[in-house]
Formats: structure tokens, sequence, C-alpha cells
């Protein structure tokens, strides 16, 4: 009769069940990271706001741009980006990809500011304002193929009849 084996969800490994293995196996350091690795992807943005905040920011990431103790350093890396440049609050490194954008800020949603708009959009422009803003300053020296593409163009292709 084979021996019956158990599978950690948390390290994707199996091995044969007995309670000294699976001891050994609940103790090792691999096990235990990767146990606080998955409850700390399923931590709710709020709470690791509140959480970061409270932890004062690493000077040498500040001023040099790096740290040498990485995701080990016991302080915060606060990265700087354009909503920083402009004003917005400080977004920490750790939270950039889960960060919920609020809604004022989607690029459906009109914006009204009582600062002039950095680059006025055109009527026919497809282009969402989100990424505007952060294109066409690079767009100096780009080939007409990269250039945004105007609605007009697909307004005046006429329509196909199909089937």
């Amino acid at each position: 009769m084979p021996q019956r084996r158990y599978y950690c969800d948390y390290c994707g490994r199996s091995f044969v069940d007995s309670k000294e293995k699976r001891d050994a196996h609940f103790q090792s350091a691999i096990h235990q990271s990767n146990v606080k690795l998955w409850y700390e992807s399923r931590r709710e943005t709020a709470g690791l706001v509140a959480q970061t905040a409270a932890v004062p920011i690493c000077e040498t990431f500040r001023k040099n741009g790096y740290c040498q103790w990485g995701n080990n350093c016991p302080y915060r890396h606060v990265a700087v980006t354009e909503d920083q440049r402009e004003g917005y609050s400080v977004i920490p490194v750790g939270l950039m990809e889960t960060t919920v954008r609020p809604i004022e800020d989607t690029p459906w949603v009109p914006v009204t500011h009582d600062s002039a708009p950095i680059n006025k959009p055109e009527e026919n422009d497809i282009l969402p304002d989100a990424f505007r803003k952060k294109l066409l300053p690079l767009q100096v020296d780009l080939p007409p193929s990269l250039l945004p593409v105007h609605a007009s163009i697909f307004n005046s292709i006429p329509p196909a009849e199909w089937g």
C-alpha cells in the first residue's frame, strides 16, 4: 500500500506524510517565508497604506535612489513618481502595483481643476488624458508610425459590408 503524501500549498512541494517530516517542513525558513509572503499578498490596501505611513522614510534610499538592504530594510522606500512632482501624495514602492486609483483620476471621468491642462486635447483625439500627460512630452522625435492616432482617421474610412 503506497504511503500518503502531504502537499504544502504555500511551497508547492509534496513529501511523505509523517509527523516528524511535516513539523520539520513547517519550521523550515523557506516554508515560513512562503507563508509570510502569502498572507502579505492578501492584506487590504488601506491597511498597508496606514501601516507603511507610520514607518519612517529610509534616508539612504531618499538620497541615493537605492538602499543596500533592499526589501530587508526596516525603513520605508518611497518612489519619486510623477504624482509626487505634481504635489500628490507619496506612494511607497511596494504599494505601486496594489494601490487603487481614486475614481476622479481615471481617464474616462472628466477632471476639472483650477489650473490649465498640460496639453489641450483635440476634439477627435482618442488618446486618454492619463497617457497624454505622460507620453506627449516624449514625442519630440517620433517617426510618423509611432505618433498617436486621431479619431478623424477612422471616420474617413468607408464602412465595410460583411457577409
